[in-house]
């Protein structure tokens, strides 16, 4: 078996007799309302990227399913997905780009790809995440991504596998705390609190499945639009590692970069360049972000943006419909009694429109105020540019893509709560409820921009 590392979540891994399978393939930025690129650059030949014998999509988010890179693939490629129990996102948007070997796996499932070469399939029944586990004669590999599971399943994988690599997740991207409304201070030391939990909770994991090397995986892009985030980002991979020989884990670390092959039979790699501290990746990240081509992508994105003129009637209408006729996906055990959220649009060309979003296990309810916020009566505050709302209702945007940095977010008293937790997840199917009901179709118009960051960071 032999594991290349491309981007991201994006590993190709060969099996011993040439087997291939390409996970979560991304190699086309920006993604996420068009505010997070691939970093550093990729070094990749496009040809080889896309040559694959499979495909392998975790979950539905757009650093993982990306529908621009998709677009490079023959239609005849096999893809392996996660079944769903009810319509699967995933599915659907890979029969819209007209893909006709869709392979959808149940939870635990076992496939042989070939006589030596079989991928094993769990499931975070939390979320739409999966993670793979990759088996041939002589080794083991298992692609965890953003996939969180519980003890008592990770313990079944260590008794069940003998895995030699993980491409283990270690800190994922969060709008908290950057988009509330704390200090710079508070906000420091939240997203260390943050990222140290992250930590733990892998080194947990990776101990339950016995892993023996690790890829700290699923963490090399940046933001290129919204400067004042970076320390509240995520990890480094250098981060993780240090973490791990401060806590004293015996356990191999591979900081790979693009194009960087892991070989079952060495102990040790040459790392090509990555970034020695925070400090060096924040220098390298602000010059990236001062190329001329970063600075005309942000321009004509800017102005595409701000093109979009709010249909008050049409988001009031389909919102509400949307609430009344959705119920929140949650645990049983979780109830949600009048769970409120003051929502502000703010208009460029006059006051700013005011809603009360209701929560509740009862009924959903979408209100119209003139009042002022008033925290006493709100569990949470959110405010959001009109035009961005409106690239959501049109199909340019889907609303996930608002949850990297571009809300303000006040909390009652800064406490949070499971029902915050369950109306952002909520909130993201809107998207999904217009695309299931006819109102809309996603639009890949960003593509007429000709946006050009994605296409010089990868060789001929």
């Amino acid at each position: 078996m032999k594991i290349v590392y491309y981007s991201h979540a994006s590993f190709k891994v060969s099996s011993s007799d040439n087997i291939s399978v390409l996970t979560d393939p991304w190699i086309a930025s920006p993604i996420y309302g068009n505010s997070i690129c691939l970093f550093p650059q990729l070094e990749i030949c496009k040809e080889d990227y896309i040559n694959q014998d499979y495909l392998y999509i975790s979950h539905d988010h757009p650093d993982h399913l990306c529908i621009t890179t998709l677009k490079l693939f023959k239609k005849s490629i096999k893809i392996l997905i996660r079944k769903y129990d009810d319509a699967s996102v995933i599915k659907n948007k890979l029969i819209d780009l007209g893909f006709l070997n869709i392979i959808e796996m149940k939870d635990r499932e076992t496939k042989k790809l070939s006589s030596n070469f079989e991928v094993t399939l769990y499931c975070d029944h939390t979320s739409t995440d999966s993670l793979m586990i990759f088996k041939d004669d002589n080794h083991c590999f298992v692609d965890q991504n953003d996939c969180l599971l519980d003890e008592e399943t990770y313990k079944e994988i260590g008794n069940k596998f003998d895995i030699d690599l993980g491409a283990v997740f270690y800190s994922g991207g969060s709008m908290y705390p950057g988009c509330f409304d704390y200090s710079h201070e508070k906000k420091v030391e939240l997203t260390k609190k943050r990222i140290y939990d992250q930590f733990d909770y892998s080194i947990s994991s990776m101990k339950y499945m016995k892993i023996k090397n690790i890829i700290p995986g699923a963490n090399d892009m940046c933001l290129v639009r919204n400067a004042d985030f970076d320390d509240y980002s995520s990890a480094l991979p250098i981060e993780f590692k240090d973490y791990l020989a401060k806590k004293k884990v015996d356990i191999g670390v591979h900081l790979m970069s693009s194009g960087d092959i892991y070989d079952f039979g060495l102990t040790d790699f040459e790392y090509k360049r990555y970034f020695k501290s925070r400090e060096e990746w924040k220098e390298k990240v602000e010059k990236y972000r001062n190329t001329s081509s970063i600075q005309d992508m942000n321009k004509k994105l800017d102005n595409w943006e701000k093109d979009n003129k709010f249909d008050e009637e049409n988001f009031e209408n389909l919102f509400n419909d949307f609430l009344t006729k959705t119920k929140v996906e949650k645990q049983e055990s979780v109830k949600i009694n009048n769970f409120n959220v003051y929502l502000e649009v703010k208009r460029r060309s006059s006051n700013s429109l005011k809603y009360k979003i209701t929560l509740d296990d009862r009924t959903n309810s979408l209100e119209k105020i003139d009042n002022l916020f008033n925290e006493k009566d709100y569990h949470m505050k959110i405010i959001i540019d009109d035009y961005l709302v409106e690239m959501c209702m049109n199909g340019r945007y889907q609303w996930e893509d608002l949850l990297n940095n571009r809300w303000r977010v006040i909390r009652k008293n800064n406490d949070f709560s499971e029902a915050e937790y369950y109306f952002w997840i909520y909130l993201t199917k809107f998207s999904d409820y217009l695309l299931a009901s006819k109102k809309l179709q996603f639009i890949e118009e960003r593509d007429s921009l000709k946006l050009k960051c994605w296409e010089i960071s990868v060789t001929s």
